[in-house]
């Protein structure tokens, strides 16, 4: 809240700018489901930000793209960098104990730039916590043990969840599908189909299927979404894939998809800055093991960002 309070600044943007560009930002088709309510002139006047906790935090993984022309010019946006990196190491799943102290100096650091930059607004952990739960009392007139409420609530939900008669089963579902030809794949998916299935591809054109969403194993695999592949190096970087189409051959889905190359990690932006060479492969869905939610691209100045919510 402070953070967009501050780009609220009259000498960078007003209050009414901020509104008109979150009202106009347009979130990627991942992104969209999550997409959280614009923040309007009086949110910023009271210092509530409305909205669900996901909602928010895409808004938050957004910030620095949807005010990309200015947030180096705020002095607290240093407390937002190491906050994201914190939260980067907290939602991985499954977590490296080797992490565990780098992620204890992110947060003292956290604390210090809390205390120096924005000393009004630094409490401790349990004070706040109280606060919170004592508000939220009020609010729902239940004082009841909040946590455990909340606790006992999240696991209703779950066993709603596991209920589901195909949650634990292997499931595919696909949406989306039509037939397609080889004459109406560009030449070099063309090519590449050619090389990798030869007479077995020509034998099965007709029967060719494409589909524009693929649901495998309770995993969404969509069209010009992007993926992550694989880590490469020791600093594990890691490398993307943007789904060109979505194939049944041999009665088997495979994805065709352009391996897009990591130019480099943006710290400002919290973003890693893709491209595209035009390296086309084949992948099967089961091969994939970083990462499975798809992924949005974003342009800047006709550059191409991406982030990831969490480390892998």
């Amino acid at each position: 809240i402070y953070l967009q309070a501050s780009s609220s600044n009259p000498r960078l943007l007003t209050y009414g700018q901020v509104q008109d560009r979150m009202e106009n930002f347009i979130y990627g088709s991942m992104d969209a489901a999550d997409k959280p309510p614009s923040i309007q002139v009086k949110h910023l006047q009271n210092g509530r930000i409305v909205g669900s906790a996901i909602q928010k935090f895409t808004l938050f993984r957004l910030f620095p793209i949807m005010f990309c022309d200015i947030t180096l010019r705020l002095k607290t946006f240093q407390i937002y960098l190491k906050l994201r990196e914190m939260l980067e190491i907290v939602l991985v799943l499954p977590a490296r104990k080797s992490w565990l102290p780098y992620l204890d100096t992110l947060s003292i650091e956290f604390q210090c730039l809390m205390a120096t930059l924005l000393p009004d607004k630094m409490i401790l952990v349990y004070e706040g916590k109280y606060a919170y739960f004592k508000k939220m009392a009020l609010h729902a007139n239940n004082f009841k043990n909040m946590p455990k409420t909340l606790a006992q609530r999240h696991q209703l939900r779950h066993c709603l969840l596991l209920s589901h008669c195909q949650f634990l089963k292997s499931y595919n579902h696909v949406s989306g599908v039509k037939k397609i030809e080889i004459h109406q794949l560009s030449q070099a998916v063309k090519t590449l189909l050619g090389g990798k299935y030869g007479l077995q591809l020509q034998l099965s054109v007709e029967q060719m299927q494409q589909c524009s969403k693929l649901n495998y194993n309770h995993l969404l695999y969509q069209l010009a979404t992007i993926y992550v592949h694989n880590l490469l190096h020791v600093e594990e970087t890691p490398a993307f894939f943007q789904i060109v189409h979505i194939l049944k051959i041999n009665q088997q889905w495979t994805l065709v998809v352009d391996q897009l190359i990591t130019i480099g990690y943006d710290e400002n932006l919290c973003y890693y800055e893709l491209k595209s060479d035009n390296l086309f492969t084949t992948v099967l869905p089961q091969e994939l093991k970083y990462y499975h939610k798809g992924l949005d691209l974003y342009e800047i100045s006709g550059r191409f960002f991406l982030s990831l919510s969490s480390r892998l």
